[in-house]
């Protein structure tokens, strides 16, 4: 009898532990989830989304079903954090494609862009912040649509004050522009006659050899703060 007892004893003992096991573990996915409770799709995402930027805990946009509300939810923690890593948790494509080229002056890495398709406006802006990070030429040599292309190897020409990169640049006004801060930067009036289009060039020149800042005469140039 006395062992019948213990045994119902040990029995009600073990269930109640049990029973404390779960409810620690629901309280602990309570604790980790707070939107546990939320049966509603769309209120569970957006529940998801407001904690995982109020608690500044980017795994909690993974759960979120909606692919708009998960790709806001991710770009509102890269803004908040910095984190470059978060950009390839985006679903979209063209938003995390976007995202990789906001950090690739800091990333410094060519297998970002060479992961983006041919074509995309992304790839080229990307390689283009590569050639500037990386004062690098070749990489202009990447970018496919003429407009980023131009604007590449007119940066570069500026920021490493070679005018030979001018003749790069394929469109002749934009090759102008190139050559007609090269004159004021380089305060060589000779390159103006590369610029007839920009009449104010040998003034402008003339400005800087007198004393004025490049930037102060021309604060269009890209390379100005």
């Amino acid at each position: 009898m006395h062992q019948k007892k213990l045994l119902v004893i040990s029995v009600i003992m073990i269930s109640f532990l049990i029973i404390l096991q779960g409810c620690a573990q629901k309280i602990e996915s309570i604790e980790n989830d707070p939107c546990y409770n939320i049966t509603s799709d769309r209120d569970r995402d957006e529940c998801y989304r407001y904690a995982a930027r109020d608690l500044v805990r980017p795994e909690l946009c993974e759960p979120i079903n909606s692919w708009e509300q998960k790709t806001i939810c991710y770009e509102r923690l890269i803004l908040m954090t910095k984190d470059s890593s978060l950009c390839g948790k985006i679903p979209s494509e063209g938003n995390k494609n976007l995202c990789f080229v906001h950090f690739i002056k800091q990333l410094k890495d060519p297998e970002i862009c060479k992961r983006m398709s041919r074509g995309d406006d992304n790839r080229d802006v990307c390689y283009e912040y590569l050639a500037e990070a990386l004062n690098d030429t070749s990489y202009c040599n990447e970018v496919i649509q003429e407009k980023f292309y131009n604007e590449c190897y007119t940066i570069l020409a500026l920021t490493m004050k070679d005018p030979a990169l001018c003749e790069k640049v394929k469109f002749g006004s934009t090759k102008e522009w190139c050559y007609e801060n090269m004159a004021i930067a380089l305060k060589t009036p000779s390159f103006c006659a590369k610029a007839p289009s920009f009449s104010n060039c040998y003034e402008d020149v003339n400005q800087v050899i007198k004393g004025k800042e490049p930037c102060e005469v021309n604060p269009a140039n890209p390379t100005c703060p």
